[in-house]
């Protein structure tokens, strides 16, 4: 008999706050799961907080709400060089500045793949 995987996902919040083993039910990431592929980058998540049929059996004090990952959208490295300027405090402004000083372009839209791994690579560093 063949059993399908339930795939499960941790969130953690900006100030360290953490739900785990949540189901994940996006069927789409959930194919590329099976397919052995697995995200590097942060991930925005949709979650479905539910309140269902409580069986008759249940106490009245377990409640039940389920947690489910809904919908998931990893970040790309293009965009996480957004998330890494704001969290270091840079406009878009200074990131332009760094990009034609070391790299003599004016957006990272024109970027090499390399030369974002390389910007990436620089922000979080910092």
């Amino acid at each position: 008999m063949l059993t399908a995987t339930i795939w499960k996902g941790s969130i953690i919040t900006k100030k360290g706050q953490q739900l785990r083993d949540v189901n994940i039910t996006d069927p789409a990431f959930i194919e590329r799961l099976e397919a052995g592929y697995r995200p590097s980058n942060p991930c925005l998540v949709t979650v479905s907080l539910s309140m269902p049929y409580r069986p008759p059996h249940w106490k009245k004090e377990d409640i039940p709400c389920w947690k489910l990952i809904a919908g998931v959208i990893e970040i790309s490295d293009f965009d996480l060089i957004l998330v890494e300027m704001k969290r270091i405090g840079w406009t878009i402004d200074q990131g332009r500045d760094y990009l034609q000083k070391h790299y003599q372009k004016c957006s990272r839209t024109l970027l090499t793949e390399d030369e974002i791994q390389e910007f990436l690579s620089y922000l979080k560093s910092q």
